[in-house]
């Protein structure tokens, strides 16, 4: 009976950090080059069941040929799940046109790197914009790294990206921006922002086969009608794990109460 409401419970927690990501994705739907996460669960281990008291085969008869000193099994029993992390689905977006010149998106796998107080750090959001002194920015200020330092456009007229990263400023090729890519996506972090942190140990090479959009940003891979569904049916599940758990609490209070009647 215990062990049953340890089961439901388990399931419940799942369920709620499953809704938290779901709710995270929702609320980033409309944003710049958002990539979707995803809680994935795994369960612990199976217990074996067996009939107590009961050494016979499925016809009725004794089975000679066993042990008779242990029962029949009659299956496995789950005993719950745990969170076994959330991870994040790097597909790619679709590209919205703004027509906006320090708008920039990537066709195919890549990161823009970013300069901040903490360190480089990566991200597919492109709507950038230019400081006070001509360098391309993301809209929290920190810096976009291109392969000779700061991308510095001057006054910004006359900007044009090429497909190949080049950034050229009135006619003159200012520098290239730089878009790379992780060897393991999985070793980066989200770390707010709309930024990614390398993981220790983690690298990051030059990215291959990718074209840069100018006057286009990435929309958010989320698609909202799947997270709806999603977060439906969780709810579900979290509803039946507690109704389970109301009807074990129930059987054990009336098993309590007739064991105090004798």
């Amino acid at each position: 009976m215990l062990r049953g409401l340890y089961t439901s419970a388990s399931g419940m927690s799942a369920q709620l950090i499953a809704q938290d990501v779901i709710s995270n994705n929702l609320a980033n739907a409309n944003t710049t080059g958002y990539k979707r996460d995803m809680s994935v669960n795994t369960a612990f281990n199976q217990m074996v069941i067996s009939r107590v008291n009961d050494p016979q085969s499925g016809n009725g008869m004794v089975d000679i040929s066993k042990d008779l000193d242990a029962p029949p099994v009659i299956g496995v029993l789950g005993t719950g799940v745990q969170p076994a992390g959330t991870f994040t689905d790097y597909a790619g977006g679709a590209l919205q046109r703004t027509e906006n010149p320090f708008d920039v998106a990537i066709s195919g796998d890549g990161f823009f790197v970013i300069q901040t107080p903490q360190g480089e750090r990566y991200t597919r959001d492109g709507s950038f914009t230019l400081n006070t002194q001509g360098d391309l920015v993301t809209k929290d200020g920190f810096t976009v790294i291109g392969r000779r330092g700061n991308v510095n456009v001057g006054t910004g007229d006359n900007v044009s990206i090429n497909a190949d990263g080049s950034v050229v400023a009135n006619g003159t090729l200012v520098n290239e921006l730089m878009v790379v890519v992780p060897e393991n996506k999985q070793s980066l972090s989200k770390v707010g922002n709309n930024l990614y942190a390398l993981n220790q140990g983690g690298t990051v090479r030059d990215a291959e086969r990718v074209q840069v959009a100018q006057g286009y940003l990435e929309t958010s891979n989320v698609n909202v009608v799947s997270e709806m569904v999603n977060m439906i049916s969780g709810l579900r599940m979290y509803e039946a794990n507690q109704k389970a758990i109301q009807m074990q609490d129930q059987s054990l209070g009336q098993l309590i109460s007739d064991v105090a009647r004798v």
